[in-house]
């Protein structure tokens, strides 16, 4: 009886013996664990010094492209005012031969020789920047066709066409600057946007009336054309 309960314990023991002793693999799989982890903490904060240095870089090149670009945008606003006010005439005044003549050359627009990382910039903005030259070549070919035409209209597209061309520059410059949390302007006390705003809000005005007068002669026109044809098949 005690031999076979002895023979129990022991077996009991050797059992236990056994539970508690770890397995051959689990040291060196918790090594290797413990070292994949430290691999995978070491590279995320790699990552993220990279992720936070690559933001500052390109935040840093979006407030320079900003800065840059406003400033030729305002300057190319300013001589789109100038052209807007011009009408041909010095001062107000037709030449000898009552001809009139361009008193304010046109501007140009061009990013060539600016050192801006475009690509800092959001689609829809960067877009915009670069449509505006292209528009401005549309202006010039459609003025150079109507210069050809008609003086008096020529003069008049002529100050609309870039009335438009300096309110659009100074809204795309505007969205530069808010975008990178700068003021609106370069200089809060200018008046030259609220200037070209007005004279472009008038210049529309002038052509709905030229609009409205021509369709207006079109239909008397055509009114007197069928009055005449039918007093002639009369």
């Amino acid at each position: 009886m005690d031999g076979t309960v002895l023979a129990l314990l022991a077996a009991a023991t050797s059992s236990a013996t056994n539970c508690v002793a770890p397995a051959p693999w689990l040291a060196p799989t918790l090594q290797f664990v413990g070292t994949m982890g430290a691999v995978a903490v070491g590279a995320y904060l790699v990552s993220r010094r990279e992720d936070k240095a690559h933001r500052r870089k390109q935040d840093a090149d979006k407030l320079f492209l900003a800065v840059t670009v406003s400033a030729v945008l305002e300057t190319f606003t300013s001589e789109c005012a100038a052209v807007a006010d011009d009408d041909g005439t010095h001062p107000g005044q037709r030449r000898s031969d009552h001809e009139r003549s361009p008193q304010v050359e046109a501007p140009d627009l061009s990013y060539a020789n600016l050192d801006v990382v475009w690509m800092a910039l959001p689609a829809l903005l960067l877009d915009q920047v670069h449509a505006l030259p292209r528009k401005l070549e549309s202006a010039r070919r459609f003025l150079a066709f109507m210069h050809s035409y008609d003086e008096e209209d020529y003069f008049f597209e002529r100050r609309l066409k870039y009335a438009e061309l300096g309110v659009l520059a100074a809204n795309i410059s505007e969205k530069l600057r808010l975008d990178v949390g700068l003021p609106a302007q370069i200089d809060p006390t200018s008046t030259t946007r609220k200037w070209i705003e007005s004279s472009l809000d008038t210049l529309k005005a002038t052509e709905q009336m030229r609009l409205a007068e021509q369709a207006e002669w079109v239909a008397a026109f055509t009114a007197k054309m069928a009055a005449n044809e039918q007093e002639s098949q009369g």
